[in-house]
């Protein structure tokens, strides 16, 4: 048992250290050095993401944050599992984020949240959110697919603008709100079809976006675009 143990620590340690100890220890000494190590090292990278953790809280109390792109691009970045409120303009302008996973509990993309998130590539909305505010997703360039959940009724203004790469959207049948320019210059996309239950549809939804076809219901209680 000792010799597998001491394989499997040895396996975790950088070649280099093993080459400056093995000829000084015999294997089971040299065993119980690399243990020793990986235990240290787990501990220190147990000390990292506590650390870690509580800057991401800290950037998450209003006015604190954006998150910068170095706390972004760290391996272990995540939001808390029990978020419920994630503020405005969270990730305004990183460009470190290439995907999120919006945690379960939080009901709105606030205004700005993901805005200029130009390398972010995968979204993963939460079931219960039912509302994507101003310009939450404008200008997340490199976005190709985006699934909506049932549950969203309102797409405030610009919120999708931009959004160049996205090449298909299939809009919830709950949703009843489309903001002004929602999807403009969402130059992939080339249908929409608008839900029954939409029922306020605003100016220049479909600015510079002239090949898309949109269908959905023939009239609309509050209707701006021509």
């Amino acid at each position: 048992m000792e010799v597998v143990e001491a394989s499997d620590a040895l396996s975790s340690l950088p070649a280099e250290l093993l080459a400056l100890v093995a000829e000084e220890l015999d294997a089971p000494c040299l065993g119980r050095f690399a243990a020793a190590c990986a235990a240290c090292l787990a501990a220190a990278q147990s000390e990292l993401r506590a650390a870690l953790l509580e800057m991401v809280l800290l950037c998450l109390e209003p006015g604190e944050g954006p998150f910068s792109n170095a706390l972004v691009a760290s391996p272990h970045f995540f939001l808390p599992d029990d978020l419920v409120d994630l503020p405005e303009g969270a990730f305004y302008g990183n460009t470190a984020l290439t995907e999120l996973m919006v945690p379960a509990g939080v009901t709105t993309m606030p205004a700005n949240a993901c805005c200029g998130c130009s390398n972010l590539v995968k979204l993963a909305l939460p079931a219960a959110l039912n509302t994507i505010d101003d310009e939450a997703l404008a200008e997340c360039s490199s976005l190709t697919e985006l699934t909506l959940p049932a549950a969203l009724t309102s797409l405030g203004s610009n919120s999708l603008l931009g959004a160049s790469s996205l090449r298909e959207l299939i809009l919830p049948a709950a949703l009843s709100t489309i903001g002004c320019g929602c999807f403009m210059s969402c130059s992939a996309l080339v249908e929409i079809t608008l839900p029954d239950a939409l029922t306020s549809l605003a100016g220049a939804t479909f600015k510079c976006n002239y090949h898309i076809e949109h269908r959905g219901p023939r009239a609309v209680a509050s209707r701006a675009d021509p």
